[in-house]
């Protein structure tokens, strides 16, 4: 069941989100706040949900990773033309220019990667791979000579895993693997290279605690992210779930037929609108009260919220006693038959009411239309009407019935109409 839109701070709502909020949650609880009571400690969230956090990061840091790369690319630059000139207009060792080659063409790669969508699916390898070049490169191109210097060495890969950790976009673990990495090519690079123990020792101590407080400081930073994604995931949900029953409300429907209207348009896809009202409700509120009439209206919603079992499938309270549910990809049989189904369910509930001039409980009327958006006129709100027009025939004809709307008589149906007790009158 739908959870939820995002807010503009973080991706728009997508149809993988969708099937992240399908029937297989509680209908009542939210995904984000489950998530949040549960913790993640080795942040990671549930699957669909680690996907669209991941997308997100991705998304909401592009800016500041293209700045962080720029910034790079001009560290590195920068750096040999100050060898240069200050070592006598020539490059006092060859490792300089072998590292302007090979790290400034790495990250103009990484930074062209962040300006399309094919790119922006690889930056994580494409950050791995740039942080291994750039701390690989800090200890294996440098001489001999510049191995066997205590902390000459050791200061290009201290920068390179404090660049890793913080400036590649990086999640933490990502980012993790790639600074122990380098740091243990450091020690390999040193013992190759027969550096000094007392070398080894000291530089040793300086590359392992950068590391360590690097990944302590890269901890804090990503669980503070999720921490926020999901605190305002959960206030976007609250946002858009009825209040009493605890599914969707009018607006969480309208924004997702608008979404799944364009969805089936563009796949040439079917889709069912039904409009679903509790029968003689008004009723039941006078002789049992409201606060009946609430426990009604819940244990209804629950029922109505599990309707679809589907990924896409989708539920809301449309406003009072009414429900509405949006079937993408389902023919108007198949819909028929789940609509019927759910009157089946609702009066199995057995919740009396005397004030029922169709059965001894609560019973329900639908009305069910299908429609292919790419083949109608009609807008996905006149695809509502037409439900409601379809409920009200269920309704004319006995309630506690499904009256259906099929294609061919969508374009026919008449819909922008008020009702006057049994008179249809244009508005």
């Amino acid at each position: 069941l739908l959870s939820g839109l995002l807010p503009d701070t973080y991706p728009r709502y997508s149809f993988e989100h969708a099937r992240m909020n399908s029937a297989t949650l509680d209908p009542l609880g939210s995904f984000y706040r489950q998530q949040l009571d549960q913790g993640f400690r080795f942040l990671r969230f549930a699957d669909d949900l680690e996907n669209n956090f991941r997308a997100s990061h991705k998304v909401s840091g592009l800016k500041q990773l293209r700045i962080m790369l720029v910034l790079g690319f001009f560290f590195g630059l920068s750096f040999a033309i100050f060898d240069y000139f200050l070592n006598g207009l020539g490059f006092s060792s060859s490792s300089v220019p072998l590292q302007l080659a090979v790290n400034q063409p790495m990250l103009l790669l990484m930074l062209l990667a962040t300006m399309s969508a094919t790119g922006q699916r690889l930056l994580t390898p494409l950050g791995i791979t740039v942080g291994l070049v750039i701390g690989g490169s800090s200890y294996l191109f440098e001489t001999k000579a510049q191995l066997h210097s205590i902390g000459a060495a050791v200061t290009g890969t201290l920068v390179s895993i404090i660049y890793i950790y913080f400036f590649l976009g990086l999640r933490f673990w990502p980012a993790v693997v790639t600074a122990v990495t380098v740091m243990i090519g450091f020690f390999i690079a040193e013992f190759v290279a027969a550096a000094p123990g007392a070398a080894i020792f000291f530089n040793g101590m300086f590359i392992s605690f950068t590391t360590l407080i690097g990944a302590v400081g890269s901890y804090n930073l990503e669980h503070s992210r999720r921490e926020a994604f999901l605190e305002a995931g959960a206030l976007a949900d609250l946002a858009s779930r009825d209040q009493l029953t605890g599914i969707p409300n009018r607006k969480a429907f309208d924004d997702h037929l608008a979404m799944l209207w364009a969805q089936c348009k563009r796949d040439r896809a079917s889709l069912v609108v039904a409009l679903i009202d509790i029968d003689f409700f008004k009723a039941y509120n006078d002789i049992y009260g409201h606060q009946a009439g609430d426990g009604c209206l819940t244990q209804v919603g629950l029922e109505i919220a599990n309707v679809g079992r589907r990924p896409l499938d989708f539920a809301a309270r449309y406003g009072g006693e009414e429900f509405a549910v949006i079937l993408p990809g389902c023919t108007v049989e198949p819909g028929e038959a789940l609509i019927e189904r759910l009157r089946e369910r609702v009066q199995a509930l057995n919740i009396a009411h005397k004030g029922s001039k169709v059965a001894r409980s609560i019973t329900i009327s639908a009305g069910v239309v299908s429609v292919f958006p790419h083949a109608t006129d009609r807008s996905a709100q006149g695809t509502v009407q037409m439900a409601d027009e379809s409920l009200y025939m269920a309704k004319r004809a006995g309630r506690n019935r499904v009256c259906v709307t099929e294609p061919e008589h969508v374009a026919a149906g008449q819909t922008g109409v008020f009702r006057v007790g049994d008179i249809l009158e244009i508005a």
